[in-house]
């Protein structure tokens, strides 16, 4: 644990916009009680790889869905729903969000405080760390990635949600603490750019 903390300790800085900077960041925003939902595929991956044990007593919980991400805001809720006097944060993909953004309408029938940091990173990007990836022609993209043209923000509008856009490390140390304190139902998008996730990610691999 010691090694991984030293490894990366270099890349937990302000400027460096990757993945697993960006969950350290959010995570040193929760407090002692909060409730983590982690989502599946490769934010659960990336929690796991990029950050470090933390000093907090939070629950953390997961759904491992039939096909990996169905029914994971369906399920956060209703993890929420009974934990309504405590902060809940569920962190999820975008593919994983808009599988399941119909179970948003929950949010508008019950008492249900949960803010939801959508990592949007244009994709089912986690297959891009297969090595079978570079075999693939150029219909990858459409077959497996399987990029979706909506925009976040306007889903907001169709479910009455207050939505939220981060796009720095900045940022979620100025300004996630206050959103996560919020009531009701809340949108977090944070816009990656997948390459540079995956350079700096090899990059580190590099050291252990």
């Amino acid at each position: 644990e010691q090694k991984v903390e030293n490894i990366l300790e270099k890349y937990h800085n302000n400027t460096v916009f990757f993945e697993g900077n960006i969950l350290f960041h959010c995570l040193n925003h929760l407090k002692d009680n909060d409730n983590l939902f982690i989502g599946n595929s490769l934010a659960i991956r990336t929690l796991e790889r990029f950050s470090p044990n933390m000093n907090k007593k939070i629950s953390v919980y997961s759904n491992r869905g039939a096909s990996g991400i169905d029914g994971l805001i369906a399920t956060a809720l209703g993890t929420a729903y009974y934990h309504t006097s405590e902060r809940n944060i569920l962190i999820l993909g975008d593919i994983s969000f808009f599988h399941d953004m119909t179970s948003l309408l929950i949010g508008n029938h019950y008492t249900i405080n949960m803010s939801i940091i959508i990592i949007n990173n244009g994709g089912g990007q986690i297959f891009n760390m297969l090595p079978y990836k570079k075999k693939i022609d150029k219909k990858y993209d459409k077959f497996w990635t399987t990029p979706v043209d909506i925009e976040i923000k306007q889903t907001c509008k169709l479910y009455k949600l207050d939505y939220y856009a981060i796009n720095s490390i900045e940022e979620i140390k100025n300004n996630l603490y206050d959103i996560l304190d919020s009531k009701g139902v809340n949108i977090i998008e944070i816009k990656t750019d997948f390459n540079t996730t995956q350079n700096i990610q090899e990059e580190i691999n590099q050291k252990f």
